[in-house]
């Protein structure tokens, strides 16, 4: 794995690569960057040029930068952070994969990759980001006179529970808080994903 990371390295800071010498709020804007690109990797304790600088860690920072991601971005990202020894420094790798339902958020702003930098994104672009997200396919509109309290909140719970345990990236709020924040609910109204997923009754009993 250490090989892997030192290769990574080695190809310097591209669409899915970034150094920061430190942790900072620019890393985590890097994670967001990639979270509504192709994903990709920050690591910490790497100058510009490729240089080995290393960084000093104690037994709560990786849990503290874990929280501060958690709590700063919209939807949360749970991104995967690897400790690795090179030329003997500690380098950390933070590592986010793409997110399913784009955009995430840092504080409000919404960043993408573009070649080695980070792009702010104005409304009409945060608008064409979520359409192509979902793809503004059959499943994304909502069920014609359908209201949340035709879902099953087990079913959601059980989802929930699901997508948080696959580490990816974590949801968190009520149960309709969560699918709000995946778009599968618009104003109180369920989508029809959401009605295949999540309906009391049998859906396709529901369309016949």
């Amino acid at each position: 794995m250490t090989d892997k990371i030192k290769n990574i390295i080695s190809q310097g800071e591209n669409e899915q690569t970034e150094f920061k010498q430190t942790f900072n709020r620019q890393a985590i804007e890097t994670l967001v960057a990639f979270a509504n690109s192709k994903g990709g990797n920050v690591i910490i304790g790497v100058s510009n040029d490729k240089s080995i600088i290393g960084i000093k860690i104690t037994t709560e920072s990786i849990q503290n930068w874990q929280n501060e991601i958690k709590s700063k971005t919209e939807p949360a990202i749970n991104p995967d952070i690897k400790v690795f020894t090179i030329e003997h420094k500690n380098v950390i790798c933070i590592s986010v994969q793409e997110y399913p339902v784009k955009p995430v958020a840092l504080q409000d702003r919404y960043y993408v990759r573009k070649n080695n930098s980070n792009h702010l994104l104005s409304a009409n672009e945060i608008n064409e980001l979520y359409v192509q997200s979902i793809q503004t396919s059959w499943d994304s509109y909502t069920y014609a006179d359908a209201s949340y309290s035709d879902l099953d909140e087990v079913k959601i719970t059980n989802f929930i529970e699901k997508v948080n345990s696959g580490g990816r990236f974590r949801l968190s709020g009520t149960p309709k808080e969560c699918l709000q924040k995946l778009r599968l609910i618009k104003n109180d109204i369920p989508t029809n994903a959401a009605m295949l997923m999540f309906s009391k009754k049998n859906y396709f009993t529901m369309c016949t």
